[in-house]
């Protein structure tokens, strides 16, 4: 998890612990934009109407790319500037963390439009359990401006001017409409050089064979690029491997991509695999990115000669990309929801269609055409939540493969269910 306050002390990514608060206040870490100091939770009684001043809180985050509230830090002025800056740290009191974050979270939906998405309550505590605290992490929102109401009948943007809070100008308001409609298009225009690359790559590869699955997914919320290692890269391997085990309740042979693959530099991003040698690449790109084009092994069809790609592989391979984006995503924390676009490649000489293949129910190793035959593929895309649960990540891959296998004629999957 990568956050302000870890910016601010020149932190690599890390969990949010105590000690980061502690080390904030040893180095007198000041707000700025992205980090705001609260001493007492946000719904203390004495506060008065504590939901108004909340959603501000949250909405002028939200429209100043994001950041941190921290509750339990007590700031005060320094003697060189005047800026605010983390004094103390001072314990919240108990609280139970479910009805803190339904309350924060229903407040913040009702007063903010349009809502601020994945908002992130993280309680921390100090070692010895004497002092508590809070730590809710605004997203970059791709929705800015988020607006209040005030009073009866106007609304009004509020963001972070540095560490205060001011209200947006008709101008400014005009402004950040105008770049949230660039930003989608940014999105799209980001997702679709990343898959078109994949392509291209696997049609480098049609010599190792005829048919390609390929994907790619990238951060919704922009995020600064994160260099990495090697071993950054190889943690991410195993994070993956780990999350298609667990997603699938598979035995560990069907899984290609395995732990040990050597990762080598490219233009901003570290590649796993040779498509050549080990029939899959995946790309990891420094900016979140993350593409992925493995090959369709040719099914064994009795009596069928023709082009034909195996439904299990495919879903596997969508199912290998969704544990590869959520490995990506929690390895930072920064980065949650990805726009994900996932397709086949494959040779067609004179007119040849494509058809799929599910495996034998009788016959071991075996597979029997079903559905219509393919002469092209449209690609799909869908939002995926990378944080999400196990049964969520199975979910949204089971979603993906389904839209690529319901264009053969085919409404059900072979082996992803929403339960497992």
């Amino acid at each position: 998890m990568y956050t302000s306050m870890h910016r601010a002390l020149g932190r690599a990514p890390s969990e949010l612990t105590y000690e980061l608060l502690e080390a904030c206040v040893a180095a007198r870490v000041p707000e700025s934009a992205s980090l705001d100091w609260k001493q007492k939770l946000p719904f203390d009684e004495s506060e008065g109407r504590w939901q108004d001043e909340w959603a501000k809180d949250v909405a002028a985050m939200a429209n100043s790319g994001g950041g941190c509230i921290v509750y339990g830090v007590a700031e005060g002025s320094t003697d060189d500037d005047g800026s605010q800056v983390a004094m103390r740290l001072v314990d919240v009191g108990p609280f139970d963390r479910d009805d803190v974050e339904k309350r924060l979270r229903q407040s913040a939906a009702a007063q903010v439009h349009p809502p601020v998405a994945r908002l992130q309550l993280v309680p921390v505590m100090s070692p010895d359990g004497s002092r508590r605290a809070l730590v809710v992490r605004v997203p970059d929102s791709p929705d800015v401006p988020h607006l209040l109401r005030v009073g009866k009948e106007a609304f009004k943007a509020p963001y972070r001017y540095g560490p205060l809070t001011e209200w947006m100008t008709d101008r400014a308001l005009e402004d950040a409409y105008r770049r949230r409609f660039r930003r989608g298009a940014a999105l799209e225009e980001l997702l679709e050089h990343r898959y078109a690359a994949a392509e291209r790559q696997a049609r480098h590869l049609f010599h190792q064979g005829p048919t390609w699955f390929v994907g790619a997914g990238v951060p919704v919320d922009a995020q600064p690029e994160l260099e990495l290692t090697h071993k950054e890269a190889a943690d991410r391997l195993l994070a993956t491997h780990d999350l298609y085990r667990e997603i699938r309740a598979a035995a560990v042979d069907d899984f290609i991509i395995l732990p040990d693959v050597n990762t080598v530099p490219g233009l901003r991003r570290l590649t796993a695999g040779d498509g050549d040698r080990d029939g899959f690449q995946s790309d990891l790109h420094f900016d979140g990115s993350v593409t992925l084009v493995e090959q369709l092994r040719k099914p064994e069809v009795n009596g069928f000669a023709g082009l034909a790609a195996p439904t299990d592989e495919l879903e596997s391979s969508v199912l290998r990309l969704v544990a590869s984006i959520a490995a990506a995503a929690r390895a930072t924390g920064d980065r949650s929801t990805y726009a994900v676009r996932v397709g086949i490649a494959w040779t067609q000489p004179a007119g040849t269609p494509l058809h799929l293949a599910r495996p034998h129910p009788m016959l071991t190793n075996t597979y029997r055409i079903e559905g219509r035959p393919l002469y092209e593929v449209e690609t799909s895309t869908r939002e995926v939540r990378a944080d999400d649960d196990v049964a969520g990540l199975r979910a949204a891959a089971r979603s993906l493969a389904l839209d690529l296998l319901r264009q053969g004629g085919l409404a059900a999957t072979t082996f992803l269910r929403d339960e497992a």
